[in-house]
């Protein structure tokens, strides 16, 4: 009797390493389900359509001036020069990781008399690194500008303006009901530069009149009573199903002034929150129920009884 209880102790030894691997494996297929079900049956972003865009713009010029009418110099342009470059996607709802810089100068002489000799000059950058997933539409970009604008010898005027925009334009629907959050932040004071951004449907702000912001512009409120860094603003709200959405973010530093250079910076990142859909968990509901029944080897149940011990592991009857 002592062997017998002690062989049958080995045997329950033995059949609960089955049993733990049974709840191992359930657990393991029910997170791969609760993923699938999550990637698959949950509320995804549906892109439409994408307009990014990095670009600078510069242009400079020399001008004699005969009179001023109304406030313009007006007179020929005895030189002049201008330069822009824009980089967009590779392909539509790619990523995009784009920088460009721009550095013009002009310059005009004449021998007189009197001597007229001078330079005009304009430059900008920008930059935008921006990524479109199934659950975030994220970008950051950058903008500086700088150019002239002087009077000379022999009322000749050296003007030139120069700056960076970045541009981020995108169309999107939902797959089924989702919560989103959008989180939008500009940095630095946005000297002589603009910013916007809006979350619109069939052109109209969804964001509410509560928003603390649609657009800004130079010197701004409340951005420059936070010096030189500004606060970021977040949203919240729910995405529906059958509506397009345009997420447009538009950072501008064209200017013409001596002193800018100023890098300005955006950042706007919009999520959505998945929540499983009813279908999938009852598919993952289903899927558990089905674990629960025992499993089988060599035909028989995996049971603590002697006689499917026996059968298992091929033991002589008592």
């Amino acid at each position: 009797m002592k062997a017998l209880k002690c062989l049958r102790s080995q045997i329950e030894t033995i059949h609960r390493i089955p049993s733990l691997f049974r709840i191992l494996r359930g657990a393991l297929y029910a997170t791969v389900f609760c993923w699938f079900g999550t990637a698959i049956l949950c509320g995804q972003i549906v892109y439409v359509s994408d307009n990014r865009s990095v670009e600078v713009n510069a242009q400079a010029a020399i001008q004699e001036v005969l009179t001023v009418e109304n406030g313009v110099p007006v007179g020929p342009i005895v030189a002049s020069t201008n330069y822009s470059a824009i980089q967009t996607p590779s392909t539509a709802f790619s990523s995009l990781s784009g920088s460009l810089q721009a550095d013009i100068t002009t310059s005009y002489y004449s021998p007189g008399p009197p001597v007229v000799s001078g330079t005009a000059w304009a430059g900008g950058s920008a930059t935008q690194n921006s990524s479109l997933s199934s659950s975030e539409v994220f970008c950051t970009g950058t903008g500086s500008g700088y150019g002239c604008n002087a009077f000379g010898g022999n009322n000749t005027l050296y003007a030139g303006d120069g700056g960076g925009i970045s541009i981020l334009n995108v169309s999107f629907s939902v797959s089924s009901p989702v919560p989103y959050t959008l989180v939008v932040a500009v940095y630095n004071d946005l000297y002589d530069a603009t910013f916007s951004c809006d979350l619109t449907s069939s052109g109209t702000s969804v964001l509410g009149g509560s928003s603390p912001y649609i657009s800004e512009g130079a010197f701004p409120t409340p951005f420059w009573q936070y010096g030189v860094t500004g606060p970021a603003y977040q949203y919240s709200g729910e995405l529906e199903p059958g509506t397009v959405y345009t997420l447009n973010a538009s950072l501008n530093c064209i200017t013409g002034d001596p002193l800018g250079g100023l890098v300005n910076d955006m950042g706007v990142d919009l999520a959505i929150v998945p929540e499983p859909s009813s279908v999938a968990l009852c598919a993952i509901g289903a899927f558990l129920f089905k674990l629960r029944k025992p499993i089988c080897r060599n035909g028989l149940s995996m049971r603590l009884d002697a006689t499917t011990a026996r059968r298992c592991f091929g033991l002589p009857k008592a």
